[in-house]
Order: C-alpha cells, then sequence, then structure tokens
C-alpha cells in the first residue's frame, strides 16, 4: 500500500514536471518571453517602439518633427523667413528698389525731373499737337519768333532727382508737330545739373565743360521756329559719359540717345506751345 503511494506520488511529480516542460521550454517567446514582456508587450510592441519608443515618445508625439520641430517652433513656419525672415519684413519687399531704390534716391528728389524757371509744367503729356489748350507758353525770348530784340537764348533748365549711375546728360528738343530735331546737346557731365540760359553756340561747349550740341540751323540752339506748333524739351539721363561715335547733326544725335535702350536711366520732358507772341 505504501509502495502505491509511493509510486502515485512519484507518477504525479513526474508528471507536473514534464507539464511545466512542455508549457516553459518551448514556447518562451509566446508567454514570458518576447511575446509578453518583451517585443511584443514590454519590448518593442508595448514598451517599445509602439508604445513608449518612437510611436509614443518619439518623434510623433514629442518628437523633433511634429510638436517641436520645424512645423510649430522651427525656423521655417513661425521665426523663419515668413513673419521675421529677410524676404517679406525687412527684405527687398519693404526696402529695397521698390520704395527707396536706385532710381529714387539717387538725387534727392524722388522723380527724376526737368525743371525750369520760364515754365511751370513737368511731364505735361496731356500736351499733344491735337490738343493745345493745356500746353504750356514757350517762352517769348527763346523762339525764333520774338519781336522784343531777344530771341533764340536757350532757356535755363535743371535736372532733379537724377538716378544713380548717371554718368551724363543729353536734352533733345523737338516739334511734335512736325516731327523735326530742333536742338540736341549731349555729353553733359553728370554733376551739371543745371544749364544756364543763353548757351554759347559753339558746337563743343566750355560751360558745361566738353558738352556738346547741333541744331537744324547750325551748332547752337535753335528754339520755336513756328507758331502754334507743338515743342518738347526731353532730358535723358545716361548710363554713358559720352556718345560715341560722336553724331554731326542734331537729327543724327536724337536717333543715337533714342537707341540707347537699357543707358537711358530716366527721362522727363516739358511741352509748350508757341502762341500768344504770334500770329497763327
Amino acid at each position: 500500500m505504501s509502495r502505491a503511494r509511493v509510486s502515485l506520488a512519484s507518477l504525479f511529480a513526474v508528471t507536473l514536471s514534464l507539464a511545466a516542460c512542455s508549457g516553459a521550454g518551448p514556447d518562451v517567446g509566446a508567454s514570458g518571453g518576447a511575446a509578453s514582456g518583451g517585443a511584443a508587450s514590454g519590448g518593442n510592441a508595448s514598451g517599445g517602439a509602439a508604445s513608449g519608443g518612437a510611436t509614443s515618445g518619439g518623434n510623433a508625439s514629442g518628437g523633433e518633427t511634429a510638436s517641436g520641430g520645424n512645423a510649430s517652433g522651427g525656423e521655417t513656419a513661425s521665426g523663419g523667413n515668413a513673419s521675421g525672415g529677410e524676404t517679406a519684413s525687412g527684405g527687398n519687399a519693404s526696402g529695397g528698389d521698390g520704395s527707396g531704390g536706385e532710381l529714387g534716391s539717387g538725387g534727392g528728389s524722388t522723380v527724376f525731373q526737368l525743371t525750369s524757371p520760364e515754365w511751370d509744367v513737368i511731364d505735361n503729356e496731356e500736351c499733344t499737337k491735337d490738343n493745345t489748350p493745356v500746353c504750356a507758353v514757350y517762352p517769348e525770348e527763346s523762339t525764333n519768333l520774338s519781336t522784343t530784340g531777344t530771341k533764340n537764348r536757350s532757356p535755363e533748365m535743371s535736372f532733379e532727382g537724377v538716378p544713380e549711375g548717371t554718368q551724363s546728360f543729353a536734352v533733345v528738343l523737338g516739334d511734335l508737330s512736325n516731327g523735326m530735331a530742333h536742338w540736341v546737346i549731349w555729353d553733359i557731365p553728370a554733376d551739371a545739373t543745371t544749364l544756364e540760359a543763353g548757351l554759347a553756340g559753339t558746337a563743343t561747349l566750355t560751360e558745361p565743360d566738353g558738352a556738346r550740341q547741333a541744331s537744324a540751323v547750325g551748332s547752337g540752339y535753335f528754339g520755336s521756329g513756328k507758331c502754334g506748333n507743338v515743342y518738347e524739351h526731353r532730358v535723358y539721363a545716361l548710363k554713358i559719359p559720352t556718345l560715341t561715335p560722336a553724331p554731326t547733326s542734331a537729327s543724327a544725335a536724337r536717333t543715337a540717345i533714342m537707341a540707347l535702350g537699357d543707358d537711358i536711366l530716366g527721362e522727363s520732358f516739358a511741352r509748350l506751345q508757341s502762341r500768344d507772341y504770334c500770329t497763327p
């Protein structure tokens, strides 16, 4: 009887031992190994990459890209070029050429202008040969028609708001009613921003020094020649110091100047009509 109990006890112990071996041995990874406390439960799946790794505490929640990266506090979105960057706020959009650029600030005025004490118009494009009532009056002493004893005296002219980079000026006097070039003066030095009235009649001037001129009747100034016609004094600010080759006539000089393209930095004009002192 005692032997039977011992045998049964021994058999029971062996059975338990075999059961333990069959449950823990081959399936270690499934229950208590990688599956439960390893990669699946406490490893990468639960406490690793899936729960506490890259997915929860990594880039998605507290990582560089999504929350604390470039999207919220990064350089581009908040503190980058869009808000405080060079281009949008403090760059060219506000302080570039559009507001205080080269053409606007080179000579003290914001716009390049031709002015004279002998007229009070600037860039008056509404004055045309078909709309003469709005035209300013050509100064009588600067015409060929004057009866006061003084005529063909070149008017005083000044250039304001000179574009940066200007190396010389040229002035063209043309008859807009018939297209004739009356007088052209060019190679005016960039520092000669005022032409005094009554320039000498020589082809090359000493005041302003080095300037050259030509007219429809010779070398010196030749003003308004027909009563009722519309005339235009137009000044050009040029990127070049001299016209090369030197023109030999007023018409050739006008053509050369108008063909300069990008070497013309600015233009301004005054349109005037011969009237009030002559019979049409």
